[in-house]
């Protein structure tokens, strides 16, 4: 049966059919946070300094457009990318991996990734 969101190939030199997984969502986050683990830094330093102002919750859309901001002041040469299908990812990380952040995000419900 095949695979969701497979590609399927023939290998000619092996004369059988080939099935190849596109990434999902998670794979190409895992993949961009090991290569950018300043991302999560800088969301947890805003986080932190957030809650510390007394703020019990945030959005991390609006932490993903400030960081898009400082950045673009930061960058020259090809743009900076921040994926938006990232927040709920980083959201959850962060709230995981920090104890005082325990539901500073509103996220919902996880469906399939």
């Amino acid at each position: 049966m095949p695979v969701a969101h497979a590609v399927t190939h023939r290998d000619p030199s092996r004369n059988f059919m080939i099935q190849h997984r596109k990434p999902s969502i998670m794979d190409k986050f895992e993949k961009f946070h090991r290569e950018n683990p300043h991302i999560y830094a800088a969301l947890r330093l805003m986080s932190i300094q957030l809650e510390e102002a007394g703020f019990q919750r945030w959005s991390m859309k609006g932490l993903f457009e400030a960081l898009r901001y400082q950045q673009a002041l930061k960058t020259r040469g090809e743009s900076f990318k921040l994926n938006n299908n990232y927040t709920a990812l980083y959201a959850r990380l962060l709230m995981d991996n920090e104890p005082r952040l325990e539901g500073f995000f509103e996220i919902r419900q996880r469906r399939a990734w």
